[in-house]
């Protein structure tokens, strides 16, 4: 555990340097983006997913078909200022190739799913906080009773969340994927 002493010092460290931020055993802190800058912002996350699912995704339902889904690829801002393509895909999944299932899903099941890729234990690395820019410090996880000091500048990662709504297998459940674009 670390010491208020070891804390103000690597907060200081943090807010002075753009180096790797390391604990007093020379590891890096979870949760830090370390040198990975080439993913979105959250801000640009977040602003895109909104997008997707308020104007791709119906408010009274969207058939998502689970051979095709629902994809759509946006610009967004990374946090190394160049721009990168970043996908949101809607599928449908049953567990069993051969059936082609369909199912209605609305825009406030899409935003509570994209909107669930943040609020996960950063363990999961569904995000990160860049290095130098005062969130690195203490980028541990929340849940845990340890606070982050100071916000930083959030990057996503990305990642899949599944959404059963309390189905069983055979009527398919929803996955929300958000990555960057394969090249």
């Amino acid at each position: 555990m670390l010491t208020t002493p070891q804390i103000l010092a690597l907060l200081a460290i943090s807010l002075t340097t753009h180096a790797d931020v390391k604990t007093p055993f020379g590891q890096n802190l979870p949760g830090s983006c370390n040198k990975a800058t080439n993913y979105p912002l959250e801000s640009e996350f977040t602003a895109a997913y909104t997008d997707f699912c308020t104007i791709k995704v119906s408010p009274d339902g969207t058939l998502i078909r689970e051979s095709d889904g629902l994809t759509y690829t946006y610009s967004l801002e990374a946090g190394n200022g160049k721009k990168v393509d970043w996908v949101f895909r809607v599928s449908l999944s049953d567990g069993v190739k051969d059936l082609d299932i369909n199912k209605l899903t609305d825009s406030a099941a899409c935003l509570r799913n994209f909107g669930n890729m943040l609020e996960r234990p950063i363990e999961e690395e569904r995000y990160c906080v860049m290095d130098g820019t005062g969130g690195d410090a203490l980028a541990i996880d929340r849940n845990r009773g340890k606070e982050q000091w100071g916000e930083g500048r959030v990057l996503v990662l990305g990642g899949k969340e599944e959404d059963r709504g309390g189905v069983t297998q055979r009527n398919g459940w929803f996955e929300f994927e958000a990555r960057l674009k394969k090249t």
